[in-house]
């Protein structure tokens, strides 16, 4: 993997780092819902990696290897993630509503060298029944 990731955290915000994770064979990863592979932390520990917890009172950032593991307790955080294209590939989709500008503000993205995988996907029509 190769990808950095910045960890933007609001104020009074508790996470933790599985640190080791980096460097271990770890058991298959699945996709979470908003795409981002994860682990479960039981199969983490049976590998003897183990969590660190950490506390941010004031807010901050932390830059980490993309293959460090990590999840937030409470709080709040933000995660950017710079990779090579090649690892873009492998990422999971993000799929934004189909618009002009939507398109447009990706297109300008790309532009500016930032990469995604994303789809546009059409608005779904809701039928009230009454």
């Amino acid at each position: 993997m190769r990808t950095v990731y910045i960890l933007l955290f609001s104020p009074n915000t508790r996470f933790l780092l599985f640190e080791g994770t980096h460097s271990k064979k770890l058991p298959e990863k699945v996709m979470s819902k908003f795409g981002i592979l994860t682990s479960p932390h039981d199969e983490l520990g049976a590998q003897g990696i183990l969590p660190v917890p950490y506390d941010v009172p004031t807010g901050g950032f932390a830059l980490i290897d993309g293959r460090v593991g990590w999840t937030i307790l409470e709080g709040q955080a933000m995660a950017i993630g710079y990779a090579s294209e090649e690892e873009i590939k492998h990422w999971g989709t993000f799929e934004l509503g189909d618009t002009p500008s939507l398109r447009e503000k990706v297109a300008e993205l790309y532009r500016n060298g930032i990469r995604t995988k994303t789809i546009f996907v059409k608005p779904q029509s809701t039928v009230f029944n009454t």
